[in-house]
């Protein structure tokens, strides 16, 4: 069941921000600089690596079994929320930044690519500056 619940938290994963190794071999394209403070850094524990999950929308699934599967592994990850569907599950969320995860601004409306159909009417390539700021100002508001 374990493996089967591992393999569920790495499916739910909709995007994986990062993977980046300590190594001299990662460090031959950085500038002195940057290779130095490299250098100077030390991961926690002796560790070599870092993966960040981050999940979007809010969905329901990810409150009811995604969070306490994570929970179970001592795993924390990023929800960047919708606020309506975020409100609907309220005492979730709020217990999902208690154990530790975040929770980031997806914005008021989610403008998607006008290359869907199903966006085309609130196409991103649409927005203006001025229209972005204002839907993630009320989406903080909401969020908060």
């Amino acid at each position: 069941m374990k493996a089967v619940s591992v393999s569920m938290v790495m499916m739910c994963c909709v995007s994986l921000i990062g993977f980046t190794s300590c190594s001299r071999s990662g460090m031959q394209n950085k500038t002195p600089a940057s290779a130095k403070r490299m250098e100077n850094f030390h991961w926690p524990e002796g560790k070599r690596a870092a993966i960040s999950l981050s999940f979007d929308d809010a969905r329901a699934s990810q409150v009811s079994r995604g969070i306490p599967i994570l929970d179970e592994y001592g795993v924390k990850a990023t929800f960047f929320v919708l606020v309506e569907p975020m409100e609907k599950q309220l005492d979730g969320w709020k217990k999902a930044v208690a154990n530790g995860h975040e929770i980031g601004n997806h914005s008021l409306v989610h403008p998607c690519s006008g290359n869907f159909p199903f966006s085309r009417d609130k196409a991103l390539e649409d927005y203006t500056l001025g229209q972005m700021r204002r839907a993630l100002l009320q989406a903080n508001d909401k969020i908060g």
